[in-house]
């Protein structure tokens, strides 16, 4: 059994990193949607919002709890289970963006924006990396990897910035074909 003053000196250490993490995460999140902002201009900037609106829906069905089991059965030393719901989490989502290929037609159609189909198949593999990332993540703060947890925020925060530089490009082309 741990020290009691070790694991509170654990639990400080970690709630330090992540309050770090954490910080510079927000920070370039903010700044890297600022300057996407800037760069889409309203219409480019509608356009994606729109395309976000399936792909954000069903990553979130896809996750059905999932990464809270990921992360339970890591915390309990349950590698094995923990391992099985995060490949349970990415082939849902798998599945998923690959659904949102062929239906991205009907779905842009169904919200009046016909143009905004090549973006949400584009943003459908944003929503299946961001829902493995959440996974992978999950696990990381199970098993107490506080340092790799923070570095994972900060490295999704610039994967966030990055997908909204591309799809700038995507945006300008769908807004063009309007």
């Amino acid at each position: 059994m741990a020290e009691p003053d070790s694991v509170a000196v654990r639990a400080a250490t970690g709630g330090a990193v992540l309050s770090v993490g954490n910080f510079v995460y927000a920070a370039i999140s903010a700044v890297g949607s600022i300057v996407v902002a800037r760069l889409l201009g309203p219409a480019g900037y509608g356009a994606v919002s729109m395309a976000l609106i399936y792909p954000t829906m069903l990553s979130g069905l896809a996750d059905l709890g999932l990464s809270t089991a990921v992360m339970r059965f890591a915390a309990l030393g349950g590698s094995g289970r923990a391992f099985a719901a995060l490949w349970l989490r990415a082939a849902a989502g798998a599945l998923l963006a690959a659904a949102l290929v062929p239906l991205a037609p009907y779905l842009a159609a169904s919200l009046q924006r016909p143009y905004v189909a090549p973006l949400i198949w584009f943003l459908s593999l944003y929503a299946f990396a961001s829902g493995a990332a959440a996974s992978a993540t999950a696990f990381l703060a199970g098993v107490n990897r506080y340092w790799d947890l923070a570095l994972a925020s900060i490295v999704a925060a610039v994967a966030r910035a990055a997908r909204g530089f591309s799809a700038r490009l995507r945006a300008e082309s769908a807004v063009r074909a309007r």
